[in-house]
């Protein structure tokens, strides 16, 4: 059901009339533009309701599985026609998806016999993995070209390419060592209980020895990004936030030396020291941040433009500044591209929403445009059934704290018991690691309210353990 409606989602009409992939006359649709169209239209929907739609038959009968799985071939063959010139990719994705493109057509051609083709392009391919960086791409290109000049018995072409071929070698196996090292820091991440002290500092340090030198010609945007990303994850894990400032600090610097560098990579950084700079409670810095961050997202096309804003409303609600969350809640949420937001990122908006009404209602917050009073309804929230109760990085304690709020205005203390009871089984399910800790100790820190049936001193003596937790992670 996932894979359907995520490329229903990112296949947009306007991409499907470009080939004849389906039926696309309004008049007489084809089932398995119907099927598109229902699914499209009703994303939140069960299989079950685009069944009855479009064929009037259960979602387990064969008719419909068989419609299901021809649109999805259907749809992953139409990923493959998508233009990457198109201005939703930053340079650095147009390279990396016209390279691979390129590269799967040298291959066709190869096998076809069409060497001299082949060669064409494989150079075509060579010259974006070098500009770029593409390890990968360039080679698989090279090798092409290399065995291009051995059958021509052209020495100076294979000399030339094996020198090219060395170097792109060596930098990706620097590239796949700090992939390694992402893979056991985010192992780490997920069960840092199984890991002491010691073990995680001399990684530190084993991570520290790969970072590169000022000036040195054999490094990718790739590496940087994987080898600072898996020293901050570990930095996190041992709560070094200053670390953590100081060497995102030094990855933007390097990046900053590529002339393609994409603004998403610069941001990853300027996210970790935002993160950092709310967890240290530096304010001043984290604001400063948050507008480079805005600055830099201006650069930023698609779906991870509403990534940002979703982080920047964390940022301004822990902060406290509700007056920046309801401005950057409207701004992003007027985005065109909104729109097209998977449904977690979209539910997501709509908890800040329900935080955002409830401050207002307190008196906390001014809508002076009224925009959000008129567009959010507590009531039809409150009886939503998300999507995002399905995921395990703590999205749902945000969704099941609002309807505690709600219930807690309203003394009623059955639902509350309730809530808090799904949010203790979540948490305990989902939330015993680094990443998410500290959600973790804000459940432990809720579950003190029905432990101390709601009495204010109590439940702030009972708290101050997971409080202490909450500030020293």
């Amino acid at each position: 059901m996932d894979l359907i409606k995520e490329l229903v989602r990112v296949i947009r009409p306007q991409s499907l009339r470009k080939i004849e992939v389906l039926s696309n006359n309004p008049e007489k649709p084809s089932k398995l533009q119907s099927l598109y169209s229902e699914i499209s239209s009703n994303p939140s929907g069960t299989e079950e309701e685009w069944a009855r739609s479009v064929l009037d038959q259960d979602a387990s009968s064969s008719a419909y599985r068989q419609l299901k799985s021809k649109l999805t071939k259907k749809l992953i063959n139409n990923l493959f026609l998508t233009d990457p010139n198109e201005a939703q990719f930053n340079s650095y994705a147009k390279a990396y998806l016209n390279g691979r493109k390129l590269v799967y057509a040298v291959n066709i051609l190869s096998r076809t016999g069409a060497r001299a083709a082949a060669k064409i392009l494989a150079e075509k391919a060579f010259r974006l993995a070098d500009k770029y960086t593409l390890s990968f791409l360039a080679l698989e290109s090279l090798q092409h070209l290399w065995n291009h000049a051995v059958v021509s018995m052209d020495r100076k072409k294979i000399r030339y390419y094996s020198e090219k071929y060395e170097r792109f070698n060596n930098i990706r196996q620097r590239e796949m060592k700090a992939t390694q090292f992402v893979l056991k820091a985010r192992q780490i991440e997920i069960d840092f209980q199984d890991f002491d002290d010691e073990e995680i500092e001399e990684l530190i340090q084993e991570v520290r020895s790969l970072f590169p030198e000022k000036g040195d010609p054999d490094l990718s945007v790739s590496f940087i990004a994987d080898i600072y990303s898996a020293h901050t994850i570990l930095l996190r894990v041992r709560n070094k936030n200053l670390d953590v400032i100081r060497y995102s600090t030094e990855a933007i610097e390097h990046l900053k030396l590529f002339h393609f560098i994409p603004a998403i990579f610069q941001l990853s950084s300027y996210m970790n020291i935002l993160r950092a700079s709310i967890s240290l409670k530096e304010y001043e810095h984290g604001g400063r941040v948050k507008e480079e961050i805005l600055q830099l997202s201006q650069n930023i096309k698609g779906i991870n433009k509403i990534f940002i804003y979703q982080r920047l409303i964390e940022f301004a609600l822990q902060t406290e500044r509700y007056d920046v969350a309801l401005e950057i809640y409207t701004q992003g949420t007027s985005f065109p591209i909104f729109k097209k937001a998977p449904s977690y990122l979209a539910e997501t908006f709509r908890i800040f929403a329900a935080y955002l009404s409830i401050l207002i209602g307190e008196g906390m917050l001014e809508d002076p445009q009224g925009t959000l009073s008129r567009n959010f309804r507590m009531g039809k929230f409150m009886n939503s059934k998300l999507e995002i109760t399905k995921l395990k990085e703590g999205q749902y304690v945000g969704f099941l704290l609002v309807q505690i709020i709600f219930f807690l205005k309203r003394k009623d203390f059955e639902e509350v018991i309730d809530r808090v009871d799904s949010m203790s089984s979540y948490a305990s399910r989902n939330l015993k690691n680094a990443r998410t800790i500290r959600a973790y100790y804000f459940t432990r820190m809720i579950e003190t309210l029905p432990k101390s049936d709601f009495h204010l001193s109590a439940v702030q003596r009972k708290s101050e353990r997971w409080i202490k937790k909450l500030v020293e992670s």
